[in-house]
């Protein structure tokens, strides 16, 4: 259990850009005992776990995705209650927290070390924007790689009032935290040593997002949180 976290994309990220300081020492790891080389071994392992899983959640949607469509109400265990509760987790933990908050210290001490893709720092910027451009597609009904637009918490936030501009604050603030995100240097340590203040005005920005979502959102939806936290908000 002590090496739970030594697997996935982070296991991957290390494992590809970690081992040695430049691509050709890393490149001569990887060729050294061909067939029989522990390192190879085990990135194969991680990759093939990882695409166990995600069939495994892919398998199981296929099962149960007609039951969850038809799980309507609004109780604890209600569909609705549970994509909206696990997105709104996703927005402020997930993103706002692990993505931003933590590298630069707003909980404690700055800690660049603990960025997205740290291995290979100059996708840090990328992970984020693509999870915030994912949220905000979410939250507006979106639909994957296509220019279609369906029901969302958008939409139902108008259903139930629309003369509300609380939709509109909401994707304004996800604006808002794109467009500084942009701004940003594309490796995130480059960023914190040369100018953290701007990244905390990100997390800033997102969390007007956050409170926008767990308090108004849900208070209309009349949807309970199911999970606590210390950040106060």
């Amino acid at each position: 259990i002590n090496q739970y976290s030594a697997q996935g994309f982070p296991a991957v990220d290390y494992l590809l850009y970690g081992l040695e300081s430049t691509n050709s020492l890393i490149v001569d790891i990887y060729a050294q005992n061909e067939g029989n080389n522990p390192y190879m071994d085990h990135l194969v392992f991680l990759i093939q776990k990882m695409v166990s899983n995600t069939t495994q959640v892919i398998d199981d949607w296929n099962t149960k995705k007609d039951s969850f469509i038809n799980n309507s109400g609004n109780t604890s265990a209600s569909s609705l209650n549970m994509l909206a509760n696990d997105f709104v987790f996703y927005y402020e933990k997930g993103l706002r927290a692990n993505k931003i908050g933590i590298p630069s210290g707003v909980y404690s001490g700055v800690l660049p070390q603990n960025i997205e893709g740290y291995y290979n720092q100059n996708i840090s910027k990328v992970l984020a924007i693509e999870a915030l451009e994912a949220s905000y597609a979410f939250f507006n009904g979106q639909h994957f790689n296509s220019t279609q637009q369906g029901e969302s918490l958008a939409s139902y936030i108008d259903y139930l009032d629309g003369n509300s501009s609380l939709k509109q604050d909401i994707l304004n603030s996800m604006t808002d935290a794109l467009l500084k995100l942009y701004d940003l240097d594309d490796n995130f340590v480059n960023q914190i040593n040369s100018d953290n203040i701007a990244l905390v005005q990100v997390f800033d920005t997102i969390q007007q997002g956050v409170v926008k979502l767990k308090t108004n959102m849900l208070s209309l939806l009349g949807i309970s949180i199911d999970y606590y936290d210390a950040d106060g908000d």
